[in-house]
């Protein structure tokens, strides 16, 4: 095996400055954010110290690399609103991040409220009912003052004139990863949200956060008045290496032994990316037989099971399907905790990567996002339609038990003064035949002077 370096994406200085306490941002904000960061990084120093964005209200777009410091930005704009009395909204594109920024908000929540000194009401809406138990179309969480929403369920509340009331107490929005404005998908409901909010009488003050913006110029110009606050280089640097295999070389083994060369040192983590699920499953399972650089391996089937989390994942799995089996819920639970464990590893940066098996990778994935996209809504769709049949099956039988004798008796009742009154009518035609020939036997008797006087005959009977 040959290792090839492939150079560094960043630098090892940072343009870190030593303290919070150097950029003087004074109270509160000095406190808040050293609850939030341990050190500044350079944007935030761009941010926060050159740019003052905390003592201005220009629309502002951050962009660094990726783990640069650019939602530390965000958040204090957004808690700076909150503190002014108003509603501030985090845009995430994905529930998964969204939840996972509430979570990181939540647990930070105690703390900031005691130093900034007010009560910070922090909720999540996605529209995601098995989540949130919410609809797409129900109504924005009225009590909260920080709210972490997707693109797509803030799309549907501004579009609702009977939320306007809700959407103009919002004095900050943030939109991370601000660069997929430029995708077919997500990109046209961003750029509708982020005019319809620059069109209010009173606009919210907007952030946009990317790692790839590029030429930012005319987004600046439409966000006019904007400030830009940019950094190029990438703290921590980024290593880069691609292996070069022998006949005789096992690529999994080899990934293992780089990643117990990188793990000798105890300051930093190890992150592997595989060709597809099988192999990740592969490397965890030889990774699980003796991983040498945390002296223990990784778990296994056995050790799952009958766990807590063996019962969290099987316990979800049966909320979504009633097949799902106990086993497949130890193989889920493993393969949860095994992550953790990767995760957690202390060590150097890794990556090997092939680019051109990459870009196939990319578009094999688009296309199984594709299907499984029809797939939900095709699920959807069945759903919806078995619980319409459902309900209507439910509504008949409701309408059988609690009406149905009664109808048929108001029927038969009908049914009996029907036949009486035809019955009397059928009465009535006789008696009238019966007077009508009466009436001509006494005028034939006149005629013949066998009675004196014709007379008419009148005859009574119940009407």
């Amino acid at each position: 095996m040959k290792l090839i370096d492939c150079g560094t994406s960043g630098t090892d200085s940072g343009d870190v400055v030593a303290s919070w306490s150097d950029l003087d941002l004074g109270p509160p904000w000095s406190e808040v954010i050293e609850l939030l960061a341990p050190k500044p990084r350079a944007i935030q120093r761009k941010a926060f110290a050159e740019t003052r964005v905390l003592e201005q209200r220009k629309n502002l777009i951050v962009a660094a690399p990726t783990n640069g410091g650019k939602s530390l930005v965000g958040s204090l704009l957004l808690l700076d609103a909150v503190r002014r009395g108003g509603r501030a909204v985090l845009l995430e594109p994905l529930r998964a991040l969204a939840r996972e920024k509430t979570d990181d908000l939540l647990e930070a929540r105690t703390a900031l409220e005691r130093v900034l000194g007010i009560g910070i009401d922090v909720q999540i809406t996605t529209g995601d009912y098995r989540l949130n138990d919410e609809l797409m179309t129900d109504g924005p969480p009225e009590d909260a003052q920080l709210v972490v929403a997707t693109p797509e369920r803030f799309d549907a509340i501004l579009r609702n004139p009977d939320y306007q009331p809700w959407v103009s107490s919002i004095q900050a929005v943030c939109v991370d990863e601000a660069h997929l404005i430029s995708t077919p998908r997500r990109g046209p409901v961003i750029e509708y949200l982020i005019t319809s909010l620059l069109g209010f009488d009173s606009p919210p003050r907007i952030t946009l956060l990317s790692a790839s913006l590029g030429d930012v110029s005319l987004a600046q110009a439409w966000l006019s008045p904007c400030d830009v606050v940019s950094v190029a280089k990438r703290f921590p640097p980024l290593r880069k290496y691609v292996a070069s295999l022998d006949a005789e070389d096992d690529a999994n083994s080899t990934i293992l032994d780089l990643a117990d060369e990188y793990l000798q040192d105890n300051s930093a983590s190890l992150l592997v990316f595989v060709y597809r699920t099988s192999s990740a499953e592969s490397l965890a399972n030889k990774w699980s037989c003796g991983a040498k650089a945390t002296g223990q391996g990784l778990l296994t089937s056995s050790q799952v099971a009958g766990s807590q989390m063996h019962q969290i994942v099987y316990g979800v799995g049966k909320f979504f399907g009633a097949n799902f089996k106990p086993w497949g819920a130890v193989n889920i639970a493993k393969y949860i905790g095994n992550a953790g464990k990767f995760l957690s590893l202390a060590g150097g940066a890794l990556a090997i990567f092939a680019q051109a098996a990459e870009d196939r990778k990319q578009a094999r994935d688009e296309e199984k996002l594709l299907e499984s996209r029809r797939g939900i809504r095709l699920s959807y769709l069945q759903i919806a339609q078995a619980v319409e049949g459902h309900f209507w099956n439910e509504f008949e039988q409701f309408v059988s038990a609690g009406y149905d004798v009664e109808l048929d008796a108001l029927n038969s009742m009908r049914d009996q003064l029907v036949n009486r009154r035809t019955k009397r009518s059928q009465q009535a035609d006789a008696f009238a035949e019966i007077i009508k020939r009466a009436d001509e036997s006494n005028d034939a008797l006149h005629q013949l002077g066998v009675v004196g006087q014709p007379s008419t005959t009148t005859l009574h009977f119940p009407s």
